[in-house]
């Protein structure tokens, strides 16, 4: 983790939610905040957004269906929905 400069990533999908993250120091941050375009004009996320984030992450930090249910799916079945072009 010591060569990790900034972890962003998404609420959306995994987590059923909306909005993101970014972590990092301090000084990356406010420039990120000041320089980038999507977050100049945005606001914090509503606290029924970042309840339902916390409680997502929660269950999938205790629960193993999830893992279970990928380990355990058919051969080719994570593929079927994805078009040919896909690899």
């Amino acid at each position: 983790m010591h060569r990790i400069d900034v972890l962003e990533g998404t609420l959306a999908k995994a987590f059923g939610c909306l909005g993101g993250y970014i972590a990092g120091r301090a000084e990356v941050i406010d420039c990120v905040r000041s320089y980038a375009a999507g977050f100049i004009f945005t606001t914090a996320l509503p606290p029924a957004i970042c309840s339902a984030a916390t409680a997502a992450i929660r269950h999938l930090k205790t629960s193993n269906w999830s893992a279970s249910a990928t380990r355990n799916a058919p051969p080719g079945s994570r593929r079927s929905s994805m078009p040919r072009a896909c690899p």
